[in-house]
């Protein structure tokens, strides 16, 4: 029973349990959240604290484009050799990786996870089962893309890629200029390719000379891909078209060149997402049989 006496104290003690059900109510309804501004874990309101995250979402994804754009001007980084001194250059130290004459490049193709387009949804389907966009890269002895096609759907076959792109068209006004494929290539008098079922010690040493040489372009592909893990399996598929996705691939490879030129450290490389070759079954090419026999005949 409370006396007369302490009715301004039992008004107090009620005032502060009302108070303190209140501010449970508000704890119970509240988050620990990242601050928009300082990025360090903090209380907030859950429903104010999303909208902040929510709108700069919004804001940073409007502004995607126009970065990609901006850096994809002013990053002229991916170079195809053009001077008598590139070509003599890239071909030594290709030789003395693995002693084939003539080689100006390892060309491969990657697949680049994407969400599934809203058209043509099947063609983006790779051969491992998921959305993808396949990208064709020519490297050079120091791991730096020389060249890129960006822009084809995940289900179509490396050889129709090189069939179809600029450098092809190159090549073959060329003499001597040769790049190193594998077998998801078809061999051509330009594109070196391994023998299916070597059968003399000269073909072994061809085959075991081609496959140290590509190890250039397996390794930059995993490089960028450790780099830019967003290119990477393992960190999902890129939420945009499949153009926007060819662009990021373009700008994603123009860093990675100037992260060579600048000595920028090579992160840890994460393991092969896409180490499955999409084998050719077309006929040989008679010209590139002779071509390739010839460099077997060096060996």
């Amino acid at each position: 029973m409370v006396r007369a006496g302490d009715r301004p104290l039992a008004g107090k003690l009620r005032n502060r349990a009302v108070f303190l059900r209140c501010r449970a109510k508000q704890d119970r309804e509240r988050s620990y959240t990242v601050g928009p501004k300082d990025g360090k874990l903090c209380m907030g309101s859950t429903k104010s604290d999303d909208n902040t995250i929510h709108q700069q979402k919004d804001e940073i994804q409007a502004n995607i484009p126009s970065v990609l754009a901006a850096l994809e001007k002013k990053l002229d980084t991916i170079h195809f050799p053009i001077t008598a001194e590139d070509f003599r250059r890239v071909k030594t130290v290709f030789f003395r990786l693995g002693k084939n004459p003539n080689v100006i490049g390892a060309v491969d193709g990657t697949l680049i996870p994407i969400i599934a387009p809203s058209e043509a949804e099947e063609v983006y389907v790779c051969r491992k089962g998921y959305h993808a966009i396949n990208v064709q890269a020519v490297v050079d002895h120091e791991m730096t893309f020389t060249d890129v096609v960006a822009q084809w759907p995940g289900s179509v076959h490396d050889s129709t890629i090189m069939e179809n792109c600029a450098l092809k068209q190159w090549l073959t006004t060329t003499n001597n200029n040769w790049l190193l494929g594998d077998s998801g290539n078809g061999l051509k008098p330009y594109l070196l390719t391994p023998i299916g079922t070597p059968s003399t010690p000269s073909e072994v040493l061809y085959n075991n000379a081609r496959v140290k040489t590509r190890l250039v372009v397996e390794r930059a592909f995993r490089i960028l891909k450790s780099r830019f893990r967003c290119l990477h399996k393992s960190g999902g598929c890129l939420l945009v078209k499949p153009s926007k996705a060819a662009q990021i691939v373009s700008v994603c490879m123009r860093l990675h060149n100037l992260c060579k030129e600048m000595n920028v450290p090579t992160p840890l490389v994460l393991e092969e997402d896409d180490h499955n070759e999409h084998v050719f079954d077309g006929p040989l090419n008679g010209n590139g049989v002779q071509t390739r026999q010839s460099v077997v005949n060096l060996l």
